[in-house]
């Protein structure tokens, strides 16, 4: 999953090197230090800009082609 990003909603692409096995997920956070002081997970990735609305807006992720893979609307 290296180099996939999210294509609407937010801006943050997955590291070089992150490998998803089966089963697996990625937890991308606002501010990453928040979830790792509240659940003691230390593996979000901070995405780079933007913020998503309570009111509905859509989210979408990218392969590193830039081929859209799914998107959802998140509200």
């Amino acid at each position: 999953m290296s180099g996939w990003k999210f294509s609407s909603g937010i801006t943050g692409t997955i590291p070089g090197g992150t490998i998803l096995p089966a089963g697996g997920y990625v937890v991308f956070a606002k501010v990453p230090a928040l979830i790792q002081a509240r659940t003691g997970y230390a593996g979000a990735i901070a995405w780079t800009s933007g913020s998503l609305s309570n009111g509905g807006e859509s989210v979408g992720i990218a392969d590193a082609s830039n081929n859209l893979i799914d998107s959802l609307t998140y509200s």
